[in-house]
């Protein structure tokens, strides 16, 4: 499975990205009698889409199959585990009570210059440095710090995004 999304991962972080068999071949560094077949494999499998243009057939993410929508949400949160971003934000707020990816990385909607949203309840408030992991990870990462006290006054539209998120440790108890 590792393989597979390593294989997708240009399609994943540049999703609107059209390649051709010889440019996957040459980013992949693979033979494109192998790209031919991976690209056809996951064209099958519905992760992506081609179109032929001037007698040269261009791929790019199906960003309409759920399979594609899953495959790149697995992705985002294999790359925040990968990094350990979330055992350094575990030990860093003393185990909080929750840990969400929120916003386009948990729909799957972000794009090359979109930040990853993170959402943490705690019980107690510190000041982290992430710059570490946001170089890792190729993405600015923005975190969304609340207390108890203080998820209470939230914006009512914040929360809803971040109740529809992904919830990557603990347990938030909405109501």
């Amino acid at each position: 499975m590792f393989k597979e999304l390593n294989d997708l991962s240009v399609f994943i972080n540049e999703p609107d990205r059209e390649l051709s068999i010889r440019e996957y071949a040459r980013l992949r560094r693979i033979s494109p009698a192998t790209a031919l077949m991976r690209l056809h494999i996951f064209e099958t499998q519905g992760l992506l889409v081609s179109k032929t243009l001037r007698n040269n057939k261009l791929y790019s993410a199906n960003e309409q199959s759920q399979k594609y929508k899953l495959t790149k949400k697995y992705y985002s949160i294999l790359s925040i585990i990968n990094t350990e971003l979330l055992q350094h934000l575990i030990d860093s707020f003393r185990e909080p009570l929750a840990i969400y990816l929120f916003g386009s990385y948990a729909k799957a909607e972000n794009r090359p210059n979109s930040d990853i949203d993170i959402f943490i309840l705690t019980r107690t408030k510190t000041t982290i440095d992430i710059s570490q992991f946001e170089k890792n990870i190729n993405a600015k990462i923005q975190l969304f710090v609340y207390t108890e006290e203080e998820l209470k006054k939230a914006n009512k539209h914040l929360l809803n995004n971040i109740i529809n998120g992904i919830k990557l440790y603990g347990f938030w108890e909405a109501f």
